[in-house]
């Protein structure tokens, strides 16, 4: 596998959930509430083989969802 085969899945998933969750956070701040939901597949929980990148991508989409909970929680 190539270096672009592996990491063009967890570069392009984080970029899409970077953008869909920052826009979705500046309407939940306004509004003072809401739920942003990321789903993944079972390769981000448990070693699975011939899945690349994206296995991976699904770690830091699970990863990010954390971050962004610690970050918005305080103002809920």
């Amino acid at each position: 596998m190539s270096l672009n085969d592996f990491a063009q899945p967890v570069h392009e998933t984080m970029i899409t959930q970077f953008l869909t969750a920052t826009a979705a956070a500046r309407v939940m701040l306004k509004q003072g509430s809401g739920v942003i939901l990321s789903l993944t597949a079972t390769p981000g929980g448990i070693g699975y083989p011939q899945v690349g990148g994206f296995g991976p991508a699904c770690c830091a989409i699970e990863s990010l969802s954390r971050n962004l909970a610690s970050e918005l929680g305080p103002h809920a």
